[in-house]
């Protein structure tokens, strides 16, 4: 279980990138406003809950919650760093939808995961752990990745390392 609140640790520290830094990302590399950047996570907003109502069921039951936990972590990594590497909107919408459809499959499916290494007895505080660790990781990688972004300029490529060092972690039996 300690595994598991690490990972839900590292996994929404590493989300948190995009959820802190997007808004300073587009302004400094698109030159965008309030306006547009909100309008734009909209949008990514709802690709990641429509695949997750589309998809999720369907791939759980084809390849199981490992394989779309390490799958979606991949292409989300990998999205990232496409949307750091970007400078057309098209390359940036087509990374911030991969990102969405990984991150749409791998918290659902982590989910899934560390639920069933709980005891039926323990799942109540086990869960809240793991909503702990969830905002914890997100307070964190704000404050961390606000830093990067200060000193080292777009730092979106940083959350690629997090994704796939804990994508071979996660799961080591897939």
């Amino acid at each position: 279980q300690r595994l598991y609140l690490y990972l839900f640790f590292h996994m929404f520290f590493a989300f948190s990138v995009v959820d802190s830094m997007f808004p300073l990302f587009a302004a400094a590399r698109f030159d965008w406003n309030e306006t547009q950047t909100g309008l734009f996570i909209a949008a990514v907003a709802i690709v990641l809950g429509a695949s997750q109502g589309l998809f999720v069921g369907r791939l759980s039951r084809g390849i199981g919650e490992t394989r779309m936990t390490m799958i979606g972590l991949a292409l989300t990594g990998i999205s990232i760093a496409g949307m750091s590497a970007s400078h057309g909107f098209a390359t940036l919408s087509i990374c911030s939808v991969g990102m969405a459809l990984g991150a749409g499959i791998t918290i659902p499916a982590f989910t899934s995961l560390f639920s069933k290494v709980c005891g039926a007895h323990e799942a109540g505080e086990t869960m809240s752990q793991s909503q702990a660790m969830l905002h914890t990781g997100r307070t964190i990688g704000a404050l961390c990745w606000g830093w990067v972004f200060l000193f080292a300029g777009i730092a979106l490529l940083g959350a690629l390392a997090v994704f796939l060092a804990f994508s071979r972690v996660l799961l080591p039996q897939a």
